[in-house]
């Protein structure tokens, strides 16, 4: 049983994750796979900030004496970039990050949405790129590091992303996203202990998100304890709000049910 591979970060993306909507999932019966750098939760907090920015947009009158786009702050720039993104319209998005930062070309945060973008296109090099520049412009951001540690999965340099997870969370011990990839990663190298740990710590944070159930589900039956799995699971079931992903577990679920009677709640 796989580990569902990892929560995005950034500074537009999850830190406190809700969810499991638009992720990748444990999947059973199969070996763990790399962490999969496209595959990203939206946070509450994240889908909050998407809607600002798309409500920035439409406050952006488009036609008038002036270019609407004229004298933005860093955030507001991002918040429009980000909101076509969200649409679907990754040109644009990228036409608008490029102005901010000629604008602003000290801010570490447009340098993070660019590699967003460039990470949404597949175009992993230029997203890591990116990512360094922001982490040389602002060292303390433990986002950032969340999110070059996916890139670096991406190009299967786990060592680095391990680097990167652990940097995060010296900076944030609380960092939902650094302490649940850590913990996806962990589990990927048959770290079992150390997966547990930070799993469990991410329950503790916000026992409320879904994702780290699943995720813990697949340590405790790896570990041997497939009675607390089954638990979690079905504390996964209760929580989440995607329906493929309700699916998968119920199957699991009953599976386990299934092989082992003596174990399942009932």
């Amino acid at each position: 049983m796989k580990p569902w591979n990892r929560f995005g970060a950034g500074l537009l993306l999850a830190t406190a994750l809700a969810g499991c909507e638009n992720s990748t999932q444990i999947s059973h019966g199969n070996s763990p796979t790399a962490v999969d750098s496209s595959a990203t939760l939206a946070s509450t907090e994240a889908a909050d900030q998407y809607s600002h920015a798309e409500e920035s947009t439409q406050r952006i009158k488009p036609h008038g004496e002036n270019d609407p786009h004229m004298n933005l702050s860093a955030d507001k720039y991002a918040m429009v970039a980000l909101g076509h993104l969200q649409e679907g319209r990754h040109n644009e998005a990228m036409t608008s990050i490029n102005r901010a930062l000629n604008a602003h070309p000290e801010s570490a945060h447009l340098f993070a949405v660019r590699s967003q973008i460039y990470a949404a296109n597949k175009q992993k090099a230029p997203a890591l790129a990116d990512l360094e520049r922001a982490i040389n412009l602002e060292s303390n951001n433990a986002s950032l590091y969340v999110n070059r540690a996916a890139v670096y999965s991406s190009f299967d340099r786990d060592d680095e992303a391990m680097a990167d997870l652990n940097r995060a969370i010296i900076i944030d011990n609380d960092m939902l996203a650094a302490r649940f990839n850590r913990g996806s990663l962990h589990f990927i190298k048959e770290n079992y202990d150390a997966a547990l740990t930070d799993f469990e710590h991410c329950i503790s944070v916000d026992p409320h998100t879904a994702a780290p159930y699943f995720n813990r589900a697949a340590v405790l039956d790896a570990l041997g304890r497939r009675g607390e799995a089954i638990s979690d699971i079905e504390r996964f079931l209760q929580l989440t709000q995607d329906e493929n992903w309700r699916q998968t577990a119920q199957t699991l679920l009953s599976q386990w049910q299934a092989e082992s009677p003596d174990e399942s709640k009932g």
